[in-house]
């Protein structure tokens, strides 16, 4: 028989993991938003977090972005999620980028890191591209 109490805890276990497999996936939809729009500053302006803005206006945002694109020294970009590490407002997300330096012509294939914070009501980027 069920007592109360213990429905009470399979209840509250199973909002708090239908919770976190939500919050995963709308940081996954911002993730694939962000590097898919790579080279969109208006795009990843939005997905900024506010503690990144706090210095720059999105017009100058825009223009250092411009002229320190480095993305498209590359062609053929690709990337894949292999694991995202959510921990309280925060996540770090590992990702595999793959693609070809546009002068040399060299292939790449390395492992970069992104960190995100979930602040009012979504995911933002903190940092990206970071290597371990």
């Amino acid at each position: 028989m069920i007592t109360i109490s213990k429905f009470l805890i399979f209840l509250v276990s199973f909002l708090i993991m239908n919770n976190c497999e939500t919050s995963q996936t709308i940081l996954k939809q911002r993730i694939e938003k962000l590097h898919s729009n790579v080279n969109n500053p208006k795009i990843i302006w939005e997905l900024l977090a506010e503690d990144r803005k706090k210095d720059m206006t999105e017009e100058e945002f825009i223009k250092y972005f411009e002229e320190h694109n480095y993305s498209k020294e590359y062609k053929n970009l690709r990337f894949t999620i292999e694991k995202i590490n959510i921990k309280g407002n925060k996540a770090k997300v590992k990702m595999r980028f793959t693609g070809e330096e546009i002068k040399s012509g060299l292939k790449f294939d390395e492992i970069l890191y992104d960190y995100w914070i979930f602040e009012p009501n979504n995911w933002y980027i903190e940092t990206g591209f970071r290597t371990e």
